[in-house]
């Protein structure tokens, strides 16, 4: 499977299982939102910071490819799991310290698995180390304006200080979808057609 379309099988099974969440637990924040004209079909507690857990990954990813479109790395450069890497909690790769892989297998890993190290092993790889990838990441959401969105790791295993509301999931997924159409059409133009088709167009957060 085209790794562009792994990427975006994993963040529609990421929607969906929030929003699954949230449809359980009705104190939960919920957003509901018409992607075609960005109405609001449904609000409740849109504004409210919520802890992202592995959506935060996402954020990871995307941090990644801008990264890859200015240059400063490729998906060939190598990503090495570190000590630091591997004392993240479950889920994790299963591979030792000092195990390297290049940065498109390690995006593999990290998405189809869920692999906090190798999310951690990115992060030092691409910003030098995690405070400076995390760094990048509260820029991209400054710059998107996710107003109520703050990154402290880059796997998001759960810290007081991680969060993101519902409301700015439709920012993001507006702009980031944008930058994996890019991508895909840069690794499979043929056969990656998701993201021309465009996600599910009526879309809960």
């Amino acid at each position: 499977m085209p790794f562009a379309r792994r990427l975006g099988l994993f963040a529609f099974a990421c929607l969906v299982s929030l929003a699954a969440a949230l449809g359980a637990a009705r104190a939960n924040p919920m957003l509901l939102v018409d992607m075609d004209n960005l109405d609001v079909l449904y609000a409740q507690d849109a504004g409210q910071p919520w802890h992202p857990a592995s959506l935060t990954k996402m954020m990871t990813a995307y941090v990644v490819f801008e990264e890859i479109a200015k240059g400063t790395v490729t998906l060939d450069t190598p990503v090495i799991l570190s000590a630091k890497a591997l004392k993240q909690a479950p889920s994790r790769s299963g591979l030792p310290v000092g195990s390297a892989m290049t940065l498109k297998d390690a995006l593999y890993v990290m998405i189809v698995k869920s692999a906090n190290d190798t999310a951690m092993a990115i992060a030092e790889t691409v910003g030098g180390s995690e405070a400076g990838f995390v760094a990048k990441m509260n820029d991209v959401a400054a710059r998107m304006g996710l107003t109520a969105s703050h990154f402290t790791n880059p796997n998001g295993l759960h810290d007081p200080g991680q969060y993101m509301s519902a409301r700015d999931w439709p920012c993001w997924r507006s702009i980031s979808a944008r930058v994996f159409r890019n991508i895909c059409r840069c690794s499979a133009p043929k056969r990656c057609r998701w993201a021309r088709r465009g996600w599910n167009r009526r879309t809960s957060y």
